[in-house]
């Protein structure tokens, strides 16, 4: 064990010996401390106040003062010595009333309560420093958010111009895309107009090739019609012919004087095939060309069993139409006393009534307003049947049914409507959608 402890204080050591620190009584409360080498001081003390403590302890001379003394007083009270054996001690080269060394021990320990203070008033500055610090710290901030917020102010802007840029070349791609999708709609309709164009002209010349088709078929079937009617007028000439010789020959042997008229008229006209005075059922189109079309299977002029003849060409439809039980309507171009012809051929009728169906087209059109009916047997001399001035057919598809005014009791093979003044639209153009005759037919067939 070293015979001396080692006091240390910040860096300065003081050497004590150990026989004198057991002579005092020193570390009594913690015994172990005397078997250190060296001990470092706690209590705040100068470095020579720790000099003047070690010359005490030692009993020593030593001097003192106001500012050391308060230096042993801490140094006492750290190393627990006995207050009477160190005021001894201290007393032994001192020369100091007991009154005045409590004042020394009371101003020692104010300026321990000063330096306290002074401590704490240090820690309020230190505190202060601190807050000050953090004030710059904040003010410091605030600096760098003005400077951010002014950052992002500049950011801004320059985003708001580059914003506006982008905004203004925006626009101008609109415009340039607006321009070009203007210019594609135009190519789009010049395009469509050139279709249109090229339909139009691809149209108009189909029609042109139909409508000339049609006029080289019609030609054909005028001319085929017209070698038909031709060959069919020569049989019909041939078989009159044939019928006069017979009546001759039947006259030779038996003279007419002696005959009844329904036997001249047998002999002459043939016999009875069709008795219908006057339509029945309500239907007023139920007559002599009803029986023909019922008995053919087929229009009789479209079958070749009689013939229609129109004293114009045609303006509307075919002459077919006029004895078809429809709608339909019929009409030759305009010239005075237009007419149409019924030639029977194998059949003669006496006629008693015939019914008339006007167009279906409203009052004040080209409806039948004057006409005569008329009968012969060789489409020269004509007789009258029956003659009409009236404005019963100026409308829309109406229906009459007219009784021969003039009729006679011969029998005709030739039957002829003549449009004898204007029709109700003040023109010549006739037309009408259906005609039907009754009265007695006779056939030699």
């Amino acid at each position: 064990m070293a015979k001396c402890l080692t006091l240390i204080r910040e860096g300065h050591e003081v050497k004590i010996p150990r026989s004198k620190l057991i002579e005092l009584r020193l570390f009594d409360e913690d015994p172990g401390l005397l078997g250190r080498r060296s001990y470092e001081v706690e209590s705040e003390v100068a470095s020579d106040s720790l000099d003047v403590f070690a010359r005490v302890v030692q009993g020593l001379e030593y001097e003192i003062n106001k500012s050391n003394y308060s230096d042993l007083i801490k140094l006492r009270n750290e190393f627990g010595l006995d207050d009477a054996d160190f005021e001894e001690r201290l007393s032994k080269f001192v020369d100091l009333p007991v009154n005045k060394l409590d004042l020394l021990e009371r101003l020692a320990r104010y300026e321990g309560e000063l330096r306290d203070v002074q401590r704490e008033l240090g820690d309020v500055k230190g505190q202060y420093r601190e807050q000050e610090r953090e004030l710059r710290d904040v003010k410091e901030q605030c600096r760098r958010q003005e400077r951010m917020i002014y950052n992002m102010e500049h950011v801004q802007r320059a985003s708001s111009e580059e914003h506006d840029k982008v905004k203004s070349e925006l626009v101008n791609i609109m415009k340039q895309f607006e321009a070009s999708e203007e210019r594609l709609i135009a190519r789009e309709k010049h395009e469509e107009e050139r279709e249109r164009l090229e339909r139009v002209a691809r149209e108009k010349e189909r029609k042109e090739s139909e409508a000339k088709e049609r006029k080289q078929r019609a030609a054909r079937e005028k001319q085929e019609e017209q070698e038909r009617r031709e060959r069919e007028e020569m049989r019909q000439q041939i078989e009159h012919l044939k019928g006069v010789i017979e009546v001759k020959e039947r006259e030779e042997k038996k003279s007419p004087a002696r005959m009844t008229p329904a036997e001249r008229a047998s002999l002459e006209y043939g016999k009875i095939v069709v008795e219908r005075p006057r339509p029945t059922g309500g239907n007023r189109f139920d007559g002599f060309m009803s029986w023909l079309k019922s008995k053919n299977g087929r229009n009789a002029h479209e079958a070749g069993v009689i013939v229609i003849t129109a004293s114009n060409s045609m303006n509307w439809g075919q002459v077919s139409q006029v004895i078809d039980d429809s709608q339909k309507y019929w009409g030759v171009n305009a010239m005075t006393n237009a007419s149409l012809t019924f030639d029977l051929k194998s059949y003669f009728i006496c006629l008693d009534g015939y019914s008339i169906r006007s167009c279906n087209q409203g009052k004040d059109w080209y409806h039948l307003r004057s006409w005569k009916i008329e009968g012969s047997n060789d489409s020269v001399s004509w007789t009258r049947l029956d003659h009409r001035v009236t404005d019963e057919l100026n409308d829309k598809s109406v229906e009459r049914t007219f009784s021969c005014n003039e009729a006679s009791n011969e029998f005709f093979r030739y039957l002829k409507l003549t449009q004898t003044g204007k029709n109700c639209y003040g023109d010549d153009l006739l037309t009408l959608a259906t005609i039907e005759f009754f009265g007695t037919v006779r056939s030699k067939e």
